[in-house]
């Protein structure tokens, strides 16, 4: 079974080269971004249109998509905890 890894901003210039790399080394993966990134490999990804921005409709739509995971946080992370 192959890997899977989830490319934030996958239509940037960084993002699909990375999605075009990992396809190419046989991974599975899953793009997200706003719009559909262009990509030279014709092998076959997911996208999910998702503006990461977006508090309401980031944790339904990674709730839907990965739904073995309990819950989601859009918090952001932070190294400073008390």
């Amino acid at each position: 079974m192959p890997n899977t890894v989830l490319i934030a901003g996958a239509s940037g210039l960084v993002g699909a080269a990375c999605v075009d790399r990992f396809l190419d080394d046989d991974w599975n993966v899953i793009a997200v971004s706003r719009r559909q990134p262009e990509t030279f490999s014709d092998k076959p990804f997911r996208h999910l249109p998702l503006d990461l921005c977006d508090a309401d409709a980031t944790p339904a739509t990674a709730s839907r998509t990965f739904p073995r995971r309990p819950t989601w946080s859009t918090r952001p992370c932070s190294r400073n905890r008390a």
